[in-house]
């Protein structure tokens, strides 16, 4: 009778045992710790008077990420080159001031992460015309660097002119390099 008891008192034991460690005999796993905040974009470069957008990104020790742009205070080392906000729905908005390079820090809890933000002056980019240059009577040739193709215009030509060189009307021709 007592082995029978003591033999159902161990049996009720284990089964407890193995029911709090949710009976697969291994040993439970500790939550995923907070390892580093990551800023996105690194390093960007900026024109005066243009905006930038940051991110943070909360990384763990099991590698998974969350995004807390939206919880994270966000500072602007230099506030004459940009400042960067921190009203709700344009959090991590930083806005070129003048010309430098600043830190942009973002920090929660006891964690924060920074980045330099380079702001350079504004650079005009040249504009393309499709009617080319003025009518004459000559052709002009422009070197296009971007699409590499040299874009040549005809001239205006009276029909007198084309009757004695014995050409055709000009057009526009555009050759790829």
């Amino acid at each position: 009778m007592v082995i029978r008891r003591f033999a159902a008192s161990l049996s009720a034991a284990l089964a407890l045992l193995l029911s709090g460690c949710g009976g697969s005999g291994t040993t439970p796993t500790a939550p995923p710790t907070l390892v580093s905040i990551s800023l996105s974009p690194q390093s960007p470069i900026i024109s005066v008077g243009k905006d930038q957008q940051f991110t943070a990104t909360e990384v763990y020790s099991d590698g998974s990420t969350q995004d807390i742009t939206a919880s994270a205070d966000w500072t602007s080392a230099t506030q004459t080159v940009a400042t960067i906000s921190n009203s709700p729905g344009s959090k991590g908005l930083a806005t070129s001031v003048g010309m430098g390079t600043s830190a942009i820090t973002a920090t929660v809890g006891s964690k924060s992460s920074s980045t330099t933000l380079t702001v350079n002056a504004v650079v005009n980019q040249p504009t393309w015309s499709q009617a080319g240059p003025v009518a004459r009577f000559s052709h002009s040739a422009v070197y296009d660097p971007a699409s590499k193709r040299m874009v040549i215009f005809g001239g205006q030509e009276t029909e007198d002119r084309r009757r004695d060189s014995g050409t055709s009307p000009l057009t526009t021709k555009t050759v790829t390099a």
